[in-house]
């Protein structure tokens, strides 16, 4: 079943050490572009983030956000600087005494300028993380990919939808061109016969002529390859697996035939179904913009 571009999963897991928060958004990208954003102290695990998430996804936009909070310190990772702490006091007595405040600066007050008191972070904090991460990210992922099925569901049924009306358009053009060309055919045989009495042209040159003129108004070969492409689309459709390069490119190719159809039918009583067959294939086109 194919998927669509357009998902988002949030996963939220939890251990001993800490609570691990994972965002994941995708959008419609031509390839894989992947962002990811992780704590400064979890920047060592950007790489492996990146590598799990090519293990899901093929293609699109992908925006990976990182939440992680420990919940267990030791006492020894609160660090604090007295001398930074007596510089804040004698500048604030400093700015009291021009100013004439009588109120002495508090411990309150200087313990929380910064520098004063910093929670060190372990070295190991990514090592720490890491259960908890993959966890979340696994969940968020799964999220991600359930919505992204979904959504992917609902464009099969329209892209299927879009291709059986165009298959009854081609089959319209199939039925009704022949006769119609035929029609056409003898009329400009009997004219150029006409033509070639009344001002005496070359009647060998002049039915090369309408006959190579006669050629371009054949359009058999479009609607033989028109099959041919609504059938590999078709099975694409059920394939399960990354199609959206696949499907984009059967759909260009599709929109050349019929473009080729409607530039030879131009003018013709029947080459209303050409345009509407061009009208589904630019749908078509569309919708294949988000299939992963």
């Amino acid at each position: 079943m194919i998927r669509s571009m357009t998902g988002f999963g949030r996963g939220v897991a939890a251990d001993e050490h800490g609570r691990a928060q994972v965002d994941v958004r995708t959008v419609n990208h031509r390839h894989l572009d992947l962002q990811v954003r992780v704590p400064r102290n979890l920047a060592p695990l950007e790489m492996e983030l990146r590598d799990w998430v090519k293990e899901r996804f093929w293609r699109g936009r992908v925006e990976v956000s990182v939440l992680y909070e420990r919940t267990r310190r030791d006492a020894d990772q609160l660090q604090a600087d007295p001398g930074l702490a007596a510089v804040y006091y004698a500048r604030l007595e400093e700015i009291a005494a021009r100013l004439k405040l009588e109120q002495k600066p508090s411990l309150d007050t200087i313990s929380r300028l910064p520098g004063v008191f910093e929670l060190r972070e372990d070295v190991d904090d990514f090592e720490i993380a890491r259960p908890a991460l993959r966890d979340a990210f696994a969940r968020a992922t799964d999220n991600a990919l359930q919505m992204k099925t979904r959504e992917g569901a609902s464009l099969r049924r329209d892209l299927a939808d879009g291709l059986a009306r165009m298959r009854v358009l081609r089959d319209q053009l199939a039925a009704t061109a022949p006769q119609a060309q035929g029609e056409i055919m003898n009329r400009l045989r009997e004219r150029a016969v006409q033509l070639a009495a009344e001002v005496k042209l070359d009647a060998t040159r002049l039915h090369q002529e309408t006959a190579l003129w006669l050629t371009r108004l054949d359009v058999n070969e479009e609607l033989v390859r028109l099959v041919s492409h609504f059938d590999q689309f078709a099975t694409l459709l059920d394939a399960g697996e990354s199609v959206g390069r696949r499907l984009d490119f059967l759909a260009q190719e599709m929109h050349r035939e019929i473009t080729t159809l409607g530039n030879k039918l131009q003018g013709l009583p029947f080459s209303g179904a050409a345009l509407d067959l061009k009208v589904e294939i630019e749908k078509i086109r569309e919708q294949v913009q988000n299939v992963e």
